[in-house]
C-alpha cells in the first residue's frame, strides 16, 4: 500500500545502479506522506493446501492471513510522517518429493536411497570393507561373503532419512514495521529519516531445506534531498535467528542416536547392518528382502519422528553453532552505505549532466558459520563514482545519452569501468526508435566469493575466492576432482576415471549487451512496443561440484565419506555464453476506462562450453493477457482486473543443492473486483 510507482529497467543498468544491476534493475518509489495522507488498511484472507491430499500434501486446508496498515499525516507545511505495518501468517508448503537422488529405486528397493525430501540419507558408506572385516573375523563366512564381493566391486548403503513433515515446522509468519519522518528545512530542501524492521519464521530451499526461526532484518536511512541533489546514508543489519539446516541436522541426529561406525568399539549402524544382511542372506532371503531386514535391525530404537527424544536431539544439534559441531548459523552481518548525487543541468546549459559517488562497507560477521571469519569480522569495501550525460539534437528528435561508472571492490585487485550508450529517435509524432549498448562488470557477490556453508556433514557450498580454495580447502596441496568422476571411481574402484578439476580464483563477470526497440501510439488509445536484445558474457559465474581429501593424497579416501569433502563451488567456468530474447506488447484503452493489454517475451541462453551449472532458470517465453477497468458504475467507485499468465515448462536448477529438473508448464488466472 505504500508503493507509489515501480520502474523496471530491463537489461544491463550497471552504469548508474552498480554491478548488481547487470541483468536489470527494479526501482521502487514509496508514497510521500506530504501528498498521500490518511489511514489505509488491506486485509487479505485466504485458504491454501486445498485439494492437497490428491497430490500427497500432508497438510489439510488451512487459513492464510495477510494484514497491512498505513497511516500518514502532514502535521504542518514542513513536517509529515508515516507508519506502515504488515503481518502475514499461514501454513507453509511441505516438500514431499521422494525421488531418489542416487538412482531410480525407492526406499524399499534401493539400499542406497536418498530421497530429495528425506533428510539424513546423504550419509552413505561402501559395505565391502565391512564385509572383508566380517570375513577376517569369521573365516567360515567366506563362502557367503566372497561371492557377494565378487559380484559387487562396491555396495553403497545409505542411512535412513526422515521425511519433512513432522521434522520441519511448516507454520510461517512474518511481521514488518516501518516508520518515516520528513522535515522541509526549506521548500526545496528536505530531511528524511526512516527505519524498517522485520522478523519471522519460514522454510525455504537452497542447498538444502532451511527452517528459519526468529530471523530479524533492520534497515535505517537518513537523507538530505535538495531536489537536484541528495546525500543519503543507510545501514542494514541481519540476525539469522535459529536456522535449522534440514540435511546436515538429520545426518548429525542419526550419528547422535547411533554412530555410523565407532572405531573404538568396532560397532555402529553399518557393522550391525552388515551382519544382519549376511544373516538374512544365509537364511535364504532375496537380496532385496535381506536389505529390508538389515535396515530394520540397524534402525532399532531409532527416535520416533517428532517424539521427545527426536526433538531433543534435533534441538541440541540445531542450537549448537556450526563451528562447534552443530548446524546453527550465527550470521550478524551488517551493511553500511553512503552516497551522494548532483544534477548539474542548471549549471551546464548545453546538456544534462548527473554525477554521483558511492561507498559501501560489508561487515561479514558469522563466527565461521557462513563465512571464513572465525577470528574477526571480514570487511569488504566498495567504492564507486558515476557520470551520466544526455543531450537532444536534430531539432530535439534524437536524445543521446552516455553513462560511465568506476567501481573498486577490496576483494579484487583491479577496478572496473562500465559504459553505457543509448539513443531514442522520434521518427515522427508518437513513433520512437531506441537503441542501447552497455559494457558492464559485476563483481562476485560476497556469497559467490566467500561463502563457506555447511550443507551436509561432509559437504560445503563454497565461494570461489583463492583464499578459500587454497588456504581453507587446501586445493593447492590436495587437488580437487569433479564429483561425477569421484562417484564413478566409488562404483568401479578404477582410479583412472578420476578427472582433475582445474580452477582459478573467481573473477568479475562482464557482459556486452545490445538492445533495439520500437514504440508507437495509434489514435491515442493503442500503444505498441517491441524490442530485441543480445548479450555476450565473459567469465560467466556458475557452480561446479567437486571433491577433495584434505590431509591425504591417497585417492582411496574417496571411498570413505568421513575422509573427503564435497564442495559446490562458484567459479568462472563457462566460455562463449550468449543470452538473447525479444518482446512485444500492446495496450488498448477502450470506452469508459476499460483497458486490454497483452505481451509476449522470451529469454534464451546459449553456452558453448558448459563446464558449470548456469542456473538460468527461465522459460523460453511468457504470454500475459490483461483486461480491466479502473473505475465504473456510479461515481466510478468500482474497478476490476483479470490477468491470464502462461509459461511453458523449463529447466530449473537450485543453486548449491544439485537439485534440478523440469518445472511443468502453467497457466494462472488472477481476478479481483474492488470498491
Amino acid at each position: 500500500m505504500d508503493i507509489d510507482n515501480i520502474e523496471l529497467l530491463s537489461g544491463a543498468s550497471s552504469a548508474l545502479y552498480g554491478s548488481r544491476g547487470l541483468n536489470g534493475t527494479m526501482v521502487m518509489t514509496s508514497k510521500n506522506p506530504f501528498k498521500d495522507q490518511g489511514l489505509s488498511f488491506l486485509i487479505t484472507q485466504g485458504v491454501n493446501h486445498i485439494n492437497g491430499k490428491k497430490y500427497g500434501d500432508p497438510v489439510s486446508p488451512s487459513p492464510y492471513y495477510d494484514w497491512n496498515l498505513r497511516w500518514a499525516q502532514k502535521l504542518s507545511e514542513r513536517f509529515a510522517y508515516k507508519i506502515n505495518a504488515e503481518y502475514t501468517q499461514g501454513n507453509d508448503w511441505v516438500a514431499t518429493d521422494s525421488s531418489n537422488k542416487y538412482g531410480v529405486g525407492n526406499r524399499f528397493t534401493d539400499p542406497n536411497y536418498n530421497g530429495v525430501n528425506f533428510y539424513g540419507g546423504a550419509t552413505t558408506v561402501d559395505l565391502i570393507p565391512f564385509m572383508y572385516g566380517a570375513m577376517q573375523g569369521d573365516p567360515s563366512l567366506a563362502p557367503l561373503i566372497q561371492p557377494f564381493i565378487d559380484a559387487h566391486p562396491s555396495y553403497y548403503v545409505a542411512r535412513t532419512g526422515f521425511p519433512e513433515y513432522g521434522y520441519l515446522d511448516n507454520k510461517a509468519y512474518m511481521f514488518k514495521g516501518n516508520a518515516e519522518i520528513r522535515y522541509k528545512i526549506k521548500p526545496n530542501l528536505e530531511l528524511i529519516g526512516s527505519g524498517t524492521m522485520g522478523t519471522g519464521n519460514i522454510v525455504y530451499t537452497n542447498d538444502t531445506r532451511y527452517q528459519i526461526n526468529g530471523f530479524k532484518v533492520g534497515q535505517y536511512r537518513i537523507e538530505l534531498n535538495g531536489g537536484k541533489w541528495f546525500v543519503r546514508a543507510y545501514s542494514t543489519t541481519e540476525n539469522s535467528g535459529r536456522t535449522l539446516l534440514a540435511g546436515p541436522t538429520a545426518q548429525y541426529l542419526n550419528e547422535a542416536w547411533k554412530p555410523s561406525y565407532d572405531e573404538s568399539t568396532g560397532d555402529g549402524w553399518y557393522p550391525q547392518y552388515t551382519m544382519a544382511l549376511l544373516t538374512a542372506l544365509a537364511e535364504g532371503n532375496s537380496l532385496q528382502n535381506a536389505n529390508l531386514l538389515a535396515r530394520q535391525f540397524a534402525d532399532q530404537r531409532v527416535p520416533q519422528l517428532g517424539g521427545k527424544l527426536f526433538n531433543h536431539l534435533k534441538d541440541s544439534i540445531a542450537n549448537r553453532p556450526i563451528s562447534d559441531g552443530g548446524t546453527l548459523f550465527l550470521d550478524r552481518s551488517k551493511l553500511y552505505n553512503a552516497e551522494a548525487q548532483y544534477n548539474f543541468t542548471d549549471m551546464i546549459k548545453f546538456m544534462n549532466l548527473i554525477a554521483g559517488v558511492n561507498y559501501r562497507l560489508y561487515r561479514l560477521n558469522s563466527k565461521n558459520t557462513l563465512f571464513p571469519d572465525n577470528d574477526k569480522p571480514i570487511n569488504v569495501n566498495e567504492y564507486s563514482a558515476y557520470l551520466q550525460a544526455s543531450k537532444k539534437i536534430i531539432q530535439e528528435k534524437l536524445n543521446l545519452s552516455a553513462s560511465f561508472r568506476w567501481d573498486k571492490n577490496s576483494l579484487f585487485p583491479d577496478p572496473k569501468v562500465t559504459s553505457r550508450l543509448s539513443s531514442v529517435f522520434e521518427v515522427d509524432r508518437n513513433n520512437y526508435l531506441r537503441f542501447s549498448y552497455q559494457n558492464a562488470y559485476s563483481y562476485p557477490s560476497n556469497i559467490q566469493a566467500l561463502q563457506n556453508t555447511l550443507n551436509g556433514y561432509n559437504s560445503i557450498t563454497a565461494g570461489g575466492s583463492s583464499y578459500l580454495l587454497d588456504h581453507v580447502y587446501q586445493f593447492d596441496k590436495y587437488p580437487p576432482y569433479t564429483l561425477g568422476s569421484v562417484q564413478k571411481y566409488q562404483q568401479t574402484n578404477d582410479p583412472s576415471v578420476l578427472k582433475r578439476f582445474y580452477y582459478d580464483g573467481i573473477k568479475p563477470q562482464s557482459v556486452n549487451a545490445f538492445e533495439l526497440g520500437y514504440a508507437t501510439v495509434i489514435s491515442k488509445i493503442i500503444m505498441i512496443d517491441v524490442l530485441g536484445y543480445y548479450a555476450t558474457w565473459k567469465n560467466f559465474i556458475g557452480y561446479a561440484w567437486v571433491a577433495n581429501s584434505p590431509g591425504t593424497s591417497d585417492v582411496t579416501a574417496f571411498k570413505d565419506q568421513s575422509k573427503h569433502i564435497v564442495y559446490n563451488i562458484a567459479f568462472n567456468g563457462a566460455k562463449g555464453v550468449e543470452t538473447y530474447g525479444y518482446a512485444a506488447s500492446v495496450s488498448v484503452d477502450f470506452y469508459k476506462n476499460f483497458r486490454f493489454k497483452a505481451n509476449y517475451y522470451s529469454d534464451h541462453i546459449n553456452n558453448k562450453n558448459n563446464t558449470q551449472v548456469n542456473n538460468f532458470n527461465a522459460p523460453n517465453y511468457h504470454i500475459n493477457f490483461d483486461l480491466g477497468n479502473s473505475g465504473f458504475g456510479p461515481k466510478q467507485v468500482w474497478s476490476f482486473n483479470t490477468t491470464l499468465r502462461y509459461k511453458p515448462g523449463y529447466y530449473y536448477v537450485v543453486t548449491g543443492s544439485g537439485g534440478e529438473g523440469i518445472v511443468p508448464s502453467s497457466a494462472v488466472i488472477d481476478a479481483h473486483i474492488s470498491y
